[in-house]
């Protein structure tokens, strides 16, 4: 995949779009997923992390059952199958693999200032 291509990369999950990863968003996620024994939910969690409002992260940082609440609320408005975490898994797999990758980097231009005329 180009350079180019990774700056618009995008995922769906049963007909929603989950956009590249923020720094800040994934972190938020690792702090509301039981990473040590990753389950169904915590697929549900990670997906939904993904496409929420980030506030909703924030909050679920600091009051856990909050935020499963909302995750048990939108399994359930999708009917989460145990297919379904399987295929999320995979997704949650590319996602992170590819989080760091379609990100803009930075220009590197070795050109000074007053190669510009700025002096």
């Amino acid at each position: 995949m180009s350079t180019e291509d990774t700056l618009f990369k995008t995922w769906e999950f049963k007909g929603i779009e989950i956009k590249p990863l923020s720094y800040a968003r994934k972190a938020n996620l690792f702090s509301v997923v039981n990473a040590a024994n990753f389950g169904m939910t915590d697929v549900a969690a990670f997906l939904y992390g993904c496409i929420c409002q980030e506030s909703e992260l924030i909050k679920g940082r600091r009051k856990l059952e909050y935020f499963d609440e909302k995750v048990n609320a939108w399994m359930n408005k999708i009917q989460f199958t145990p297919d379904d975490a399987k295929l999320g898994a995979e997704l949650i797999t590319e996602i992170i693999n590819h989080s760091d990758s379609n990100k803009a980097s930075p220009i590197t231009d070795e050109t000074s200032d007053s190669d510009l005329g700025n002096w």
